[in-house]
C-alpha cells in the first residue's frame, strides 16, 4: 500500500507543475498577444515614419521654392532699380532704343540697351557694326534685335536726354523723340 502523505505528496507536486505548466501556457498565450501587440505598433510606427519622410520631402520643396521665389523677388527688385536709369529714347527716325540718363548713369559711359531685352527685364547693350549689305551703321544686340540707322560711318551714342516737364524739343535739341 502506498503511503498517504507520499500520495499527498506526489498529488501537491503534480498540482504544482500543472499550475507551473498553465502559468507557462498563460505566459506563452500573452507572449504572442504581446507580439502581436508589438507587431501592430510597429506597423503604426513604420506608417507615422513614412507620414513624417513624406511631410519632411513635402516641407524642403517649400523651402526650396521658398528660396527660388526669394531670388525671383530681389530679381525683380534689382531690375526695377536698373530699368529706372534707363528711358527709351530715339536716336534717329524710325530708331528706339533704351538709353542710360545722365543723372543715373553713376560715371559710366553713355549706352544703349536693346529693347527687346528691356522688356524681358535684362539688359542687353547694342553694338555698333557696319551692315554688310547697305554699308549703313546699326547696332546689335545678342538676341537678335537690329536698330539700322541711315547714317554711314559712327553714330556717337548719347545719353539719353533728362525730359522735364518744361522743356521742349527745341531745348533738347531734337525736333522728334
Amino acid at each position: 500500500m502506498t503511503d498517504p502523505v507520499t500520495v499527498t505528496t506526489a498529488v501537491l507536486t503534480s498540482f504544482a507543475h500543472a499550475n507551473n505548466i498553465l502559468k507557462a501556457i498563460i505566459g506563452v498565450r500573452d507572449t504572442v498577444v504581446n507580439l502581436e501587440q508589438v507587431n501592430e505598433l510597429l506597423a503604426e510606427i513604420n506608417s507615422i515614419q513614412s507620414g513624417y519622410f513624406s511631410l519632411l520631402q513635402q516641407n524642403t520643396s517649400m523651402l526650396t521654392e521658398i528660396d527660388n521665389l526669394k531670388k525671383e523677388i530681389a530679381a525683380f527688385e534689382a531690375w526695377d532699380t536698373q530699368k529706372n536709369r534707363y528711358k527709351l529714347y530715339s536716336p534717329w527716325d524710325s530708331a528706339v532704343v533704351y538709353a542710360i540718363t545722365c543723372s543715373q548713369s553713376n560715371g559710366e559711359p553713355p549706352h544703349w540697351i536693346c529693347p527687346q531685352c528691356y522688356e524681358n527685364r535684362k539688359r542687353a547693350f547694342l553694338y555698333p557694326r557696319p551692315n554688310k549689305t547697305t554699308g549703313y551703321e546699326e547696332f546689335f544686340c545678342n538676341c537678335g534685335a537690329v536698330v539700322t540707322s541711315r547714317h554711314r560711318g559712327k553714330h556717337k551714342i548719347e545719353y539719353c536726354p533728362e525730359y522735364y516737364p518744361t522743356a521742349t524739343p527745341a531745348d533738347t535739341g531734337k525736333t522728334s523723340f
